[in-house]
């Protein structure tokens, strides 16, 4: 059963480093502003990243940084446990989200429109360029402008089985 039925997702999982105090903060009070249930992820944290799980993955030179390698392998536990847990669908965002007022009305016409489909990842990233009116009637320095999309993405069981074959 969902977690987030209005969602229309089985999980939603958070990636986060544990001691990101501020940023765990911040998504907790994001996520309870829009009813969102969510589950961190925090392994693989850049400073705990396994030796033999380092080497698996990025080799003896690797190109990312430890922090960077440390994001991969958080995204790579995500698709594990949507597939261990036989998820449908799940949202993956990064820490430092903030959501637009109709994130929850909007993901749910998305996920209208994803049903017929099997094995997608769609980004759900800040690419929105649009200046809002706010930036022009604005009397101070500081702008509030919450992204119209969040960093994350919404992927299904067919994509994260098809994902973490390839790491076998």
């Amino acid at each position: 059963m969902s977690q987030n039925p209005q969602l229309s997702v089985d999980a939603v999982y958070v990636l986060s480093v544990k001691k990101f105090k501020d940023r765990i903060e911040h998504i907790a009070n994001e996520t309870r502003r829009v009813g969102i249930n969510f589950e961190f992820i925090f392994t693989h944290d850049a400073d705990e990243i396994d030796p033999d799980v380092d080497k698996h993955f990025f080799g003896d030179c690797p190109i990312l940084a430890k922090p960077q390698r440390s994001l991969v392998l958080k995204h790579i536990e995500a698709w594990k446990y949507c597939v261990d847990r036989g998820h449908k669908r799940i949202l993956v965002l990064e820490d430092d989200v903030i959501f637009h007022d109709s994130f929850i009305s909007k993901m749910g016409k998305l996920c209208v429109d994803l049903d017929p489909i099997s094995s997608y990842l769609v980004y759900l990233g800040g690419a929105d360029t649009k200046v809002p009116p706010e930036y022009f009637l604005a009397t101070g320095l500081i702008i509030k402008n919450p992204i119209a999309t969040t960093d994350g993405y919404i992927t299904d069981y067919s994509a994260c089985k098809k994902k973490i074959k390839l790491d076998s």
